[in-house]
């Protein structure tokens, strides 16, 4: 698991535009009070946040405002390249939290693939590379990939660490990263 960075949810809201987190709650078909307040007042965010019959929701809203902000706040240099493979204009005119923000929300395999880089290059999270050993012919498809999504995913849970293990893939550079 990577290490987060901070999460203000001050800078955070103040640093992205009503209507990112409009289209966000949008996205998550969650129930806010039609005022909008959460979206700009970071102590009525953490209210509606720790009510617990939003446990649930509210988990899935930190995560996805954690990995925004850590892309956003570190990763500017993996979100340009992520627009330019992807074909993605960036607005002149946005900050960097907001560029992660419109990421997320109309390029989901985009910044996932994002996100990916962001765990591989620019965390301090405990990384393991498994170098395959010169093969004469190797060939990785859509059907191979998927057999090894679903071979880590089995080894995780034989391991006792869960059945809920993501695995993406995605080509960067010539390479091939799961």
């Amino acid at each position: 698991m990577s290490r987060h960075l901070t999460l203000s949810l001050e800078k955070f809201i103040d640093s992205i535009s009503w209507d990112y987190f409009e289209r966000y709650f949008d996205k998550m078909n969650a129930k806010l009070p039609s005022s909008g307040w959460e979206f700009i007042n970071a102590d009525a965010m953490k209210h509606y946040l720790s009510n617990p019959d939003k446990k649930e929701e509210a988990g899935i809203i930190q995560e996805d405002f954690q990995r925004i902000n850590d892309i956003g706040q570190e990763g500017m240099g993996i979100i340009v390249r992520t627009c330019e493979k992807y074909g993605i204009s960036i607005p002149n005119d946005e900050n960097p939290l907001q560029t992660s923000m419109g990421l997320f929300l109309d390029h989901t395999i985009a910044f996932e693939f994002a996100w990916s880089r962001f765990l591989l290059y620019d965390t301090s999270a405990r990384l393991s590379i498994y170098p395959l050993p010169k093969l004469n012919k190797i060939e990785i498809g859509p059907k191979k990939i998927q057999e090894f999504k679903n071979d880590v995913q089995q080894w995780f849970v034989e391991l006792a660490k869960g059945d809920q293990c993501t695995v993406d893939s995605y080509e960067d550079r010539e390479r091939r990263l799961s």
